[in-house]
């Protein structure tokens, strides 16, 4: 139920007060405030505390702009409750200003901000909460989020780098899919006119047959493109197809290499950042599987943490699940035979972190010559499909 911080007169005494009260609604309050003989000056509503839905879910950029904020303003001795509301004060977003005005309000009751943050949802990922966790348990705050602002910086600049390098390519792609559909429904039909009535090559017949298709059954290849969309969406969204999909992109050659690297770089960071703050091998594997959005390699994932939690080691199980390189189960071992797992985990990060990007570039240097060869075999053979005919014309 809604709370209501008021200052109020009280008729009997005459005497200021200020108290807070719940109530279902505005004019509940005003009843209640009625019913103890008081006159209402001023008050403010706190929301409901108890029940909280708040459709939002931070994104990549938005928790390393929130971590670094945050840090920052407690490394200067600012409280936790003075550092939400400076970050509110600036939020122009109405959903995400009410979700720093629930923490402000939830923490000021005296809860936690790790409870405060579950109690959220979806709003902010699993493995911020047990980092603020085990800062509040700590008392070292601001170096714990300091840790997780370095580590949503580096995924977001990740991704950002991915984003940027495939613009190209999509681009790319998109213009050969205008080109084709402009020659065969606008420029090829002229020419093709010419032609009826007379012997043509296979091609030119290919060609044409393609080109009457697309500009006479377009409504039907509209419906079909249709259909496989929601085919698509009806099949990511159950839980065995989503899983067969994320199985399949492990296995496609050239962008499964991309993938892997990618996908251990962010395993390594994340279980870097968990093991050295203090979190236990299974609750930080848990943890780091909640961070992996392929399916497949998930699974595998939460295999290898029931087999550490029957006491087996972790690069063991990592190997007979074929889970990863296996420079990966090799460094991991090294650092469980040597007690620096902590260590081992940030030198494959920054690895692979490299790794992933010469991946990147390795698949952006095969794709745009191959796209480009794609557009000229294309517009080649629709020009042999003209030239040829004209030619025996000629003749």
């Amino acid at each position: 139920m809604p709370e209501y911080k008021f200052k109020a007169r009280d008729n009997k005494t005459g005497k200021i007060v200020t108290d807070v009260i719940q109530a279902v609604d505005e004019a509940t309050f005003y009843r209640m405030l009625e019913n103890r003989n008081m006159i209402c000056i001023s008050y403010v509503e706190k929301g409901n505390i108890d029940n909280v839905n708040i459709p939002y879910r931070f994104k990549m950029k938005e928790l390393s702009v929130f971590c670094r904020e945050f840090s920052i303003m407690m490394s200067a001795g600012i409280p936790v409750i003075e550092v939400f509301q400076k970050i509110s004060a600036r939020e122009k977003k109405p959903q995400k200003k009410r979700v720093y005005m629930y923490l402000i309000e939830s923490v000021e009751k005296g809860n936690t901000v790790a409870d405060t943050m579950k109690k959220l949802g979806n709003v902010f990922p699993p493995m911020l909460i047990e980092m603020f966790r085990i800062g509040e348990q700590s008392g070292s705050m601001e170096y714990v989020i300091a840790k997780m602002a370095v580590y949503y910086e580096k995924g977001y600049k990740t991704k950002s780098r991915v984003t940027s390098a495939m613009i190209y390519p999509v681009m790319l792609m998109l213009v050969t899919v205008g080109v084709v559909i402009l020659l065969f429904t606008f420029v090829m039909p002229k020419f093709f006119q010419m032609f009826e009535g007379k012997e043509i090559p296979g091609i030119t017949r290919f060609f044409m047959g393609v080109s009457t298709f697309l500009t006479t059954k377009w409504l039907y290849i509209l419906i079909g493109i249709l259909v496989l969309l929601m085919i698509w969406q009806v099949i990511v969204k159950n839980k065995a197809g989503r899983y067969a999909v994320d199985k399949l992109k492990c296995n496609i050659p050239v962008f499964s290499k991309l993938l892997e690297k990618s996908v251990i770089s962010r395993f390594s960071s994340t279980m870097y950042i968990l093991t050295s703050s203090g979190i236990v091998i299974l609750n930080a594997l848990e943890i780091c599987g909640q961070t992996l959005t392929n399916t497949f390699q998930r699974g595998k994932l939460m295999t290898c943490r029931e087999e550490v939690e029957k006491g087996r080691a972790l690069s063991d199980s990592m190997e007979s699940e074929q889970l990863f390189e296996d420079m990966v189960w090799s460094m991991i071992a090294t650092g469980e035979s040597t007690g620096n797992s902590d260590e081992m985990y940030q030198k494959l990060a920054d690895y692979y972190e490299q790794e992933a990007d010469n991946a990147t570039e390795k698949l952006l240097a095969i794709m745009e010559p191959a796209m480009l060869v794609t557009i000229g075999v294309i517009v080649a053979l629709v020009m042999a499909s003209i030239l040829i005919p004209l030619y025996g014309m000629y003749r």
